[in-house]
């Protein structure tokens, strides 16, 4: 982190030392850059970051507005047609550009593009900083904007810290998919665990988006073509097995908290993939009083190999767990999962836990 700040502090030094007729004036905090060759500094600026996890900053000089929209981790992110990332600037003619226009050839063939680095956070999370320049151009394509050497720095974001929402970076979001892959390979389609298994994996792929980018679409793609409901079949033969298993078992057994809630599971999972018009399913489940699950947090595993990260991965007794790598600690839903199940598909992918 010092590393990064010490980056920024010489590229805004870069900035200033510039000299193209018209220097670059710093304040803190600010929101600046050169608007077509001219210095251009907001008077007023916000960030906040959305319901989809994106970091949207804006920046205003009276009634022209420059906005930038891209993941909300430390990181670089590429503008262009198509990129999940966007820049926008408003004009005083009430004109919308954007980097996701594409330019008309009457006035020229390179497409707009541009880059949004964001260089670090306060350490409560609250101001975010960083630099940006962009080639944007109207819905027509007939009208093009530059910005060239934009800062924006110690930005406050709304909210305090990060708006209530998890900043995870790249790194992290890519491990977690590495982690949640190798349960999902673990898990045999046919199993109860399945659709737990597939949604995680599917979470975890949809926060890499927000995270790291999908210009190319590779992981939404991957994402389509996930399907985690149990063939109705399945799902009702998994229901018959559990209520065996439910039948057989004590009520005062050490066992039938847990027995009781796999048939619940099974009966939730035989509706979402059969449908109960009658509310039968339905009925069964509110008849079912499993007791509470008792869990003893605290247990730890490290786990390194088998092309997943090292980390250490802690029970939270709450169904979380907390894992570490790289000095850096993320809370992750366990997703139904037991942690003990957790740790014994990153064994079966090839990790050693211990």
């Amino acid at each position: 982190m010092k590393f990064m700040k010490k980056v920024f502090l010489f590229v805004v030094t870069a900035l200033l030392m510039v000299s193209c007729g018209e220097e670059l004036e710093f304040n803190t905090p600010a929101l600046q850059g050169k608007k077509d060759g001219t210095l251009w500094r907001a008077d007023y600026y916000s960030a906040e970051i959305n319901s989809s996890g994106q970091l949207i900053i804006s920046g205003g000089r009276g009634s022209e507005i420059v906005t930038l929209r891209m993941g909300a981790a430390v990181g670089t992110y590429v503008l262009g047609e198509g990129s999940s990332s966007e820049a926008g600037f408003t004009s005083v003619q009430d004109i919308a550009y954007s980097t996701n226009n594409a330019p008309s050839e009457i006035i020229q063939i390179y497409p707009a593009d541009g880059e949004i680095v964001i260089e670090n956070y306060s350490a409560s999370g609250s101001k975010v900083s960083g630099t940006f320049w962009f080639n944007a151009f109207s819905a027509s394509g007939l009208n093009k904007v530059n910005y060239s050497q934009g800062v924006f720095y110690e930005v406050p974001v709304s909210g305090g810290g990060t708006g209530g929402a998890v900043v995870v970076s790249c790194d992290d979001a890519a491990a977690a998919t590495g982690a949640a892959l190798a349960i999902y390979n673990a898990t045999d389609n046919t199993s109860s665990d399945y659709p737990a298994a597939c949604n995680a994996y599917k979470s975890a792929l949809m926060q890499q988006i927000i995270s790291c980018g999908d210009d190319t679409n590779t992981l939404q793609d991957i994402i389509d073509g996930l399907d985690c409901t149990l063939p109705c079949d399945v799902a009702t033969a998994n229901t018959a097995a559990a209520l065996a298993v439910y039948e057989v078992t004590d009520a005062t057994s050490s066992d039938f908290t847990m027995v009781c809630n796999e048939y619940k599971r099974t009966l939730e999972q035989q509706i979402e993939s059969c449908g109960d018009d009658t509310n039968t399913l339905q009925a069964i489940i509110d008849g079912l009083d499993c007791g509470a699950v008792v869990i003893t947090p605290g247990a730890c595993q490290t786990c390194t190999g088998g092309g997943i990260p090292d980390a250490t991965y802690c029970d939270n007794g709450n169904g979380t767990m907390e894992i570490t790598t790289n000095g850096t600690t993320t809370t992750a839903d366990l997703n139904g999962f037991d942690f003990d199940f957790y740790i014994q598909a990153l064994e079966t992918s090839g990790s050693t836990c211990n």
